[in-house]
């Protein structure tokens, strides 16, 4: 029966291309996409230039699609079990513009679905100005595009605060987003802390 009504709801509202393509995608195939490696400053989980994560990507962000989101999540969630240190995560945050336009942000979304929301800061960071689109500028553009962009809400004062702090963005390409963010929060981080930043892929 599920499997008919989900056959229905595709003859009414077909689904995109990338959708189609990511149930196509077994789990064997989907894990040997988690190849941690490192970008400038930057550790990525898996490559963009892959079909199925460029699929994912695309329909997390851009249509708020939940086997996107758990997909993605489980690369995230894979890695965060690997590390033998507590994390706090800070998604790179949206301005509020786009937000409201995607409906989401799509960073929070895939770390609820990886299940570590109780590792999720969203407070700690705030765009304080809107951006355009990285993906429509050159690299010099980029990094001009976010230069104060970033703002740390309120000093960080937290006591119990973990000693690794992952600031996480879904795609890095130039690195000029993350190292604008880090920049902001450096400043504002206790002694004992140590930030690092995560993307999903490059």
């Amino acid at each position: 029966m599920p499997e008919l009504l989900t056959a229905f709801a595709d003859f009414l509202f077909p689904p995109s291309a990338d959708a189609r393509l990511l149930k196509t995608i077994t789990d064997e195939e989907w894990a040997a996409y988690l190849q941690p490696q490192h970008f400038k400053e930057t550790t990525f989980l898996s490559h963009y230039h892959t079909p199925a994560v460029q699929a994912a990507i695309r329909e997390n962000k851009f249509h708020h699609n939940p086997h996107a989101a758990l997909l993605l999540g489980s690369l995230l969630q894979r890695w965060n079990n690997a590390q033998n240190s507590p994390i706090l995560f800070i998604p790179i945050p949206l301005g509020k513009k786009r937000e409201r336009e995607r409906g989401h942000n799509q960073i929070v979304t895939i770390l609820k679905a990886a299940q570590l929301e109780s590792q999720m800061n969203t407070h700690l960071l705030k765009r304080q100005r809107e951006t355009p689109p990285q993906v429509q500028l050159e690299k010099t553009a980029r990094e001009k595009n976010v230069i104060g962009a970033f703002t740390v809400a309120t000093p960080i004062v937290m006591p119990s605060i973990p000693t690794r702090i992952v600031l996480l963005d879904d795609v890095v390409t130039t690195g000029a987003t993350m190292q604008a963010a880090k920049q902001a929060l450096l400043s504002y981080l206790p002694a004992h802390c140590r930030l690092q930043c995560l993307a999903l892929a490059h």
